[in-house]
C-alpha cells in the first residue's frame, strides 16, 4: 500500500515539475564586443530579439545575458557624429 502511494506521489511530482523545467530552459551567454582592431567597445546594447531582455557591454566590451534556448541576440551601437557649428551671435546675459 505504501509503495503504491509512494509511486503515485513521485509520478505526480514529476508531472508537475518536469514540464516547468523544460519550458524555463535558459542559457547564459557571455562574451566581448570588439572593433576590427580588437579594442573592447563599451556601451553596446545587447537585446534578445522579441523581448525586453537586454544588457549593455561594460568599459572593456564584456557582457553577460541570460536568454531562452532559441533566442537570438541583437547588438546595437548608437554613434553620434560630432559636428561643428559656427556661432553667429553671442549675447551677454
Amino acid at each position: 500500500m505504501q509503495s503504491l502511494f509512494f509511486r503515485k506521489t513521485v509520478w505526480l511530482l514529476l508531472c508537475i515539475f518536469v514540464p516547468s523545467l523544460l519550458v524555463a530552459q535558459k542559457s547564459v551567454i557571455s562574451g566581448s564586443v570588439t572593433d576590427i582592431t580588437g579594442q573592447g567597445m563599451p556601451g553596446v546594447s545587447i537585446v534578445e530579439s522579441g523581448t525586453t531582455n537586454g544588457t549593455i557591454s561594460d568599459f572593456d566590451g564584456n557582457f553577460s545575458i541570460s536568454v531562452s534556448a532559441s533566442g537570438k541576440l541583437i547588438f546595437l551601437l548608437l554613434v553620434t557624429i560630432p559636428k561643428k557649428f559656427r556661432l553667429m551671435e553671442v549675447r551677454a546675459v
